[in-house]
């Protein structure tokens, strides 16, 4: 009886380890530093850009610069991703890849986030965790991060975040400018994110063949 419970948790884990690998991405919009796009495993992904913009196979944000309408991204087969892709739209001007980090080109305004109608909108195609984002020159209490229009905990903030909040496919990830803190200006130089991949149906296929040869087994002990 051990030796068959052994063996159930085993093909449970296996099916659970290779159902759910993790996969971290980290987006960078700081000129001066390579990579200024996506980037896993410290190796700059290529994303192809549509909508708003007509190009392909970038490895960078730059193209988006005066950019004003939602443009969509995506990046090919990446660590156990099969495809990622999603949106990011600008708010209250164009977007702007500064030297230093990305912001909003609004009319009269400076070239990063100076004002609360100011603000970039992501959303992904899969569920994804935010785990980190730096600030270039941040302001006291001016930096917001939203989830589907509601800022997180913590938010406005007055340096770096980092931590855990979830993403479900099709929501809004958001960075803003509090309007109580209007006075200074910042940047984002980089954000990171986690995405659990889920197999190919092939792949997922045969681990539940698997499954089913393994309770044949056991059944037959």
């Amino acid at each position: 009886m051990k030796t068959k419970t052994l063996l159930l948790i085993a093909a449970l884990g296996l099916v659970s380890v290779n159902s759910w690998a993790e996969t971290i991405l980290s987006f960078g919009f700081d000129n001066n530093t390579e990579p200024n796009g996506i980037q896993y495993l410290g190796a700059d992904q290529d994303i192809e850009f549509t909508g708003g913009v007509v190009a392909s196979n970038q490895t960078n944000f730059n193209l988006l610069d005066g950019i004003s309408t939602t443009v969509n991204f995506s990046i090919g087969a990446v660590g156990d991703l099969t495809g990622f892709s999603g949106t990011i739209s600008p708010v209250g001007g164009d977007f702007y890849m500064g030297a230093s980090g990305g912001g909003i080109d609004g009319a009269g305004s400076s070239d990063y986030f100076d004002d609360a109608s100011e603000g970039w909108i992501f959303t992904f195609d899969q569920d994804v965790t935010l785990q980190a984002v730096n600030f270039y020159a941040p302001d006291d209490d001016q930096q917001t991060i939203l989830v589907n229009g509601s800022p997180i905990s913590g938010s406005p903030f007055s340096d770096d975040f980092s931590g855990a909040i979830s993403v479900n496919s099709g929501d809004t990830l958001s960075f803003g400018y509090d309007s109580g803190g209007e006075g200074g200006t910042f940047g984002i130089d980089d954000f990171t994110i986690s995405v659990s991949a889920i197999p190919e149906p092939s792949a997922a296929a045969l681990l539940l063949l698997g499954m089913g040869f393994l309770f044949r087994f056991l059944r037959k002990k």
